[in-house]
Formats: C-alpha cells, structure tokens, sequence
C-alpha cells in the first residue's frame, strides 16, 4: 500500500501537467458550485422582489380604488344629508304624490351637477318610499358618454320587484336594514340593460322612511378604469366583492382562470382572516400562476394575476444564462 502512494507521489512529480490539471479541476469545480449557488441566491432573491412588487402594486391600486369608493360614498352622503335637511314630512303626509313631484323638481338640479362634477360614477339616484304614494317614484341620471341624462325605471316593474328581495333590488332592501351605507355587488340593471354595483343608505326622518338615495357604477365603466391602470400589460385584474363573488373582472380573464384565483384567494383569506394584503402562487390548468392581492376598505378583494412565465421572465433569463455559462466553462476545462 506504502508503495502504492509512493508511486503516485513520484508520477505527479514527474507529471507537472498532471498536476495543474487536477488544480485546474479542482479550481474549476469550486467555481462552477460558486456559481451555481450564487444564481440560485441572486435568482430567489429576484423572485421575492417581484412577489413583493406584485404585492405592493396590488396595494398601489387599491389605494386608488378606495379614494374613488370613498368620493362614491361621500357623494351619497351628501345627498341624504341634503335630502334629510330638507324634506318636510308634514308637507309630504299632507299630500304625498303632490309634495313628492314638487321636491323631485326641486333636487333634480343637484343630482345632476353632482353628475357632472364627479366622473367616477355613473349613475345617481333617489328611490323614495311608496308608502304613502300611488306608484314608486324615483329620481335619476345616469351618464351616457359625455351627457348626463335623466333616466326613467319601469317603475311597474320596479314595484313588483320590491315586494321580493332579489339580487337587483338589494340595493334598497339592504340598506333599510343598515343605519348606515352599504354596498351591492354586482347585479344586472334591466333599466340599464347593464350590470352596475351600487352604494346607498336610506333616509328615515322623525322615525319615519323617506327614501334610499344611492350612487352606481357600471361594469362598463369600471372595466375601463381597471384597464387603464394595469402596469402588467398580461395580467389580470380584478375585484371580488366579501362573498367571493367578482364585481369586476377584466373579458380577457377566463372563467376557469376566474375560479382559480377565487378558490385560491378563499382558501388564503380563510387561513388568514386578519390578512390585509398579501402573495399568491397556484396553477391554472398546471399553468404555474402569482398574485397579489389587497383587502379594500369595504371588505371587498382587488386582485393581479400574471402567468409565472410572465412575472419571473428576468429571473429565468438570468438562470438560462448561467447554464450557458456552466456549460462553456466545462468545455474548457474538458
């Protein structure tokens, strides 16, 4: 055995190109594995810097949606206090149909430049209580293009409806039950032939109901605005209201898509209920998906979605070029 490492020993001496080759190796080897092990730090690193903008661009725009629900909210508000401030209820229990067409020409003005004075929704209305009256009556503009209309309901059709709670007349039912405004989630809006989400808060004076005023958005419009603002040229954005529901969602989301990132995001938001904004990763049809997400300040969800291929297209380059790397520096050393 002695004799063996002697000869060894000998052979390497008399054999310096053998010797530096087995150094070069060695060097090699150690560079390869400090490479490989630095692109997969740089590379994770990466990856959870575009988890994180995800993330905080989801963020971005939720604080942006919440500013326009809030002007939607306050411009509500302003109108029940209007309303409210107003309004005489002797007058109206005196003559109900006879004060109620008085005060609707009346408040119509405001209604209207209040339309005009707010882009961001796109109808205002005041459905008043038909207690006291011979058929529902309403007051409404809607936005139609660059003109604001007033809008007439089948109020028919309406006071038929209102006698059930139904999807589309929850807007009224729900807020009867609120001292404060609430929202509705996405129904569709025969009047309109659209499908809207409202806000709206009813009026009750001296314990008495008087109307629910309320402020809506179409899906149209809201799409439009969700379009504008995406940074992510391939994702997918979109809102789903406190029930899972969407309220908005871009044409271009696939329903298989769309119920992929509902399951993910009910799944997330039941192990986290206190959860206001956070990362998801989940296949699509084994497609590898990431999103952020962010809690509004109604409870309802914003969401971006992008194909992982996508969103860590600069990570894979990155890992493409090592290998590329890898692989001349091998065949140099071979």
């Amino acid at each position: 055995m002695q004799s063996d490492k002697i000869y060894v020993m000998d052979f390497i001496k008399k054999n310096k190109l053998v010797s530096y080759a087995i150094v070069i190796l060695i060097i090699s080897i150690v560079i390869l594995v400090l490479m490989g092990t630095g692109a997969l730090r740089i590379t994770d690193y990466m990856k959870e810097e575009a988890n994180s903008k995800l993330e905080k661009t989801a963020q971005a725009y939720s604080a942006d949606i919440n500013a326009k629900f809030a002007h939607m909210s306050e411009t509500t508000d302003i109108v029940v206090a209007t309303v409210k401030n107003e309004f005489d209820v002797s007058s109206y229990n005196n003559a109900p149909d006879a004060y109620i067409d008085e005060y609707s020409r009346n408040i119509s003005g405001t209604l209207k430049g209040i339309m005009k004075e707010t882009e961001e929704i796109s109808g205002i209305y005041v459905m008043f209580d038909e207690t006291y009256t011979d058929s529902p009556k309403e007051i409404w503009y809607t936005r139609k293009g660059e003109k604001i209309e007033r809008t007439y309901a089948d109020l028919t059709r309406m006071k038929a409806e209102r006698n059930l709670e139904t999807r589309d007349t929850e807007y009224f039912f729900t807020s009867l039950k609120s001292d404060k405004g609430v929202w509705t989630g996405l129904y569709y809006d025969g009047n309109l032939d659209q499908d809207v989400f409202s806000y709206s808060r009813s009026i009750y004076k001296n314990g008495q109901l008087i109307a629910v005023v309320g402020t809506d958005i179409t899906q149209k419009d809201s799409i439009g605005i969700l379009n504008n603002k995406n940074e992510y040229p391939e994702g997918q954005i979109a809102i789903l209201d406190e029930y899972d529901k969407y309220v908005v969602k871009q044409d271009t989301l696939e329903s298989y898509e769309a119920k992929a990132v509902r399951k993910q995001l009910k799944s997330t938001l039941r192990n986290s209920p206190d959860l206001k904004s956070g990362f998801m990763s989940f296949s699509v049809k084994d497609t590898p998906c990431v999103a952020g997400f962010s809690v509004l300040d109604n409870g309802w969800r914003f969401v971006l979605m992008e194909d992982s291929s996508v969103a860590y297209s600069t990570e894979q380059r990155l890992e493409h070029l090592m290998l590329i790397l890898t692989g001349i520096l091998l065949l140099v050393v071979i």
